[in-house]
């Protein structure tokens, strides 16, 4: 039993990872379009400051409503059955429905509080821009917060492909706008299209949502919702959960607010690496923990310590194997990454290096990323939202002082050397908790896997630079290729391959269980 469940997650994790990077894929073209047409600039860090902003008001609510519900859903599902469920869902998404549309008021009004919080350094004619640009965009809060809401309903029901697809419809009104309306409508339009881009969302992902059971109880009122227990529950768990999960996002707003201090183009430096660094957490972390968390929310609803540490160890062990290389390769390749994605247009030789600058420090914290995901859900898992709360608060006191330490040696490359200081810090310190709650047994087999990863990795770099030596160092240094980008695409995915096939021959030689594993699913006949 265990091991099908085990070979049905490997099987899950493979399949979002291939959809997560269509969907991400989408989202690339999207910013190279963004880049194309706007570049670097004050009212590009304009348009990127006011997302930054909404996006924490917004989805530090949603990420923490869909961590809170999936074992919630759980439980209602053992002991009360679909009904009640559907019951739970619908009277839940009323009561968030009515909040999203007060919280809109209110930040309408705040929003030029919350700019010179965030960014006052800002000049005036950039900061009423950014004002104006957050009150457009505040009406997604009410789309990406129900979109959140129905993808726990989703995720609990161990149904991952279509959210992993959501990217590409999302992405569909971006092209359209960029493509035949950008240059007549500028960043104000731009914005106004995220705001339809996320309605969409959230109108197929409730509809799918109807497709796998959900059905809207007629019965449903504000009183009923206000009564509900399981309701009452959610949001008693929600609450330290908002706490912990705005440390991923105030360190966002603390990244951009010092930026704006720096010279112009340092926010959208700082946004456009931290896209790339949203491709790994998306395809690597998010994928495995997505499948891992619903795992670990049964195993803890059902008091299972002996299987629920298997997993939470096999969850880990392969975030390692995953983060490790992926940092040392971004490391590596960041120039000619950031030159192929995003060079051409208003998006020149000086932005490409802005941006792979910080993107270089942001690789640092990889593993520290995906190690504190995972560890927060297994603490969710069991109930405890105060822990990872806890071990938030900590991260965010050392992002801010370390932010505040390298700022004056790196500039924007301080802010995401800081950033990435923090979460691996903060992913010792929740390993520590860890072991101390539930005599987590796994730390000895962590250091061997992440050993083994480490080496496999140096191999890798190894065949990297051995292929910069053969075709010429300056494609890591110099933007010369870059009249000729096909060859340089070509040359930069053949890299990537061949620095993955020698990773995961080093690996097999290693003879890690995990890979063992995904070897056997993938040629067993």
């Amino acid at each position: 039993m265990q091991g099908s469940r085990l070979e049905k997650a490997t099987k899950s994790a493979i399949l979002v990872m291939v959809l997560t990077s269509l969907s991400k894929i989408m989202g690339f073209l999207r910013e190279m379009l963004i880049g194309f047409r706007f570049g670097l600039g004050g009212e590009t860090d304009a348009f990127f400051m006011a997302l930054t902003i909404n996006g924490v008001l917004i989805t530090i609510i949603a990420l923490a409503l869909r961590q809170s519900m999936i074992p919630i859903f759980t439980g209602i599902r053992k002991r009360e059955g679909d009904r009640e469920e559907n019951r739970y869902l619908s009277r839940f998404s009323l009561l968030i429905f009515i909040g999203a549309l007060g919280a809109i008021g209110v930040f309408y009004v705040a929003a030029p509080f919350l700019v010179s919080l965030f960014a006052g350094g800002f000049e005036e004619e950039v900061f009423d821009f950014t004002v104006r640009l957050v009150r457009i965009g505040l009406p997604s809060m009410v789309a990406v917060v129900l979109t959140d809401v129905f993808n726990a309903y989703i995720h609990s029901k161990e149904s991952f492909a279509f959210p992993a697809l959501m990217g590409i419809p999302f992405n569909i009104p971006y092209f359209i706008f960029l493509i035949f309306m950008g240059d007549q409508y500028g960043l104000t339009g731009l914005m106004i299209t995220a705001v339809i881009a996320n309605v969409l969302q959230w109108l197929l992902t409730m509809g799918f949502g109807r497709k796998i059971g959900w059905r809207y109880d007629p019965k449903t009122g504000i009183s009923e919702a206000l009564r509900d227990q399981n309701v009452k529950r959610t949001f008693r768990f929600v609450g330290p959960v908002i706490l912990g999960t705005m440390v991923s996002k105030f360190n966002v707003v603390v990244d951009r607010a010092l930026a704006s201090g720096l010279i112009s183009g340092s926010v959208s430096a700082l946004n456009y690496a931290e896209k790339v660094k949203a491709l790994v957490y998306g395809v690597f972390i998010l994928s495995i923990v997505t499948i891992i968390y619903p795992i670990l929310s049964r195993e803890g609803d059902l008091n299972n310590p002996v299987t629920f540490n298997r997993m939470l160890l096999k969850g880990m062990n392969v975030m390692l194997l995953l983060t490790i290389p992926v940092a040392a390769g971004t490391l590596l390749l960041a120039e000619p990454m950031i030159r192929v994605l995003f060079q051409r247009g208003e998006f020149d030789a000086w932005s490409t290096g802005m941006t792979a600058y910080a993107l270089s420090f942001y690789a640092i914290g990889f593993v520290g990323i995906g190690l504190r995901e995972m560890m927060i859900r297994g603490f969710y898992s069991l109930q405890d939202t105060k822990t990872p709360m806890e071990n938030g608060i900590y991260v965010v006191a050392l992002n801010i002082a370390l932010n505040l330490l390298f700022v004056p040696f790196f500039g924007h490359g301080g802010l995401a050397l800081g950033t990435s200081i923090a979460s691996l810090l903060g992913a010792y310190l929740l390993l520590k908790e860890l072991r101390k709650k539930m005599a987590f047994p796994g730390g000895k087999k962590m250091l061997l896997c992440a050993g083994k990863s480490c080496a496999a990795s140096l191999v890798m770099a190894g065949a990297i630079l051995g292929v910069a030596w053969i075709f010429g160092t300056g494609w890591f240094t110099e933007a010369g290729l870059y009249q000729a980008p096909l060859p340089e695409l070509l040359m930069l995915f053949m890299t990537i391959l061949l620095g993955a096939a020698v990773y995961l021959l080093m690996l097999f030689f290693f003879n890690i269980e995990e890979v063992e594993m995904v070897k056997g699913l993938v040629f067993k006949k």
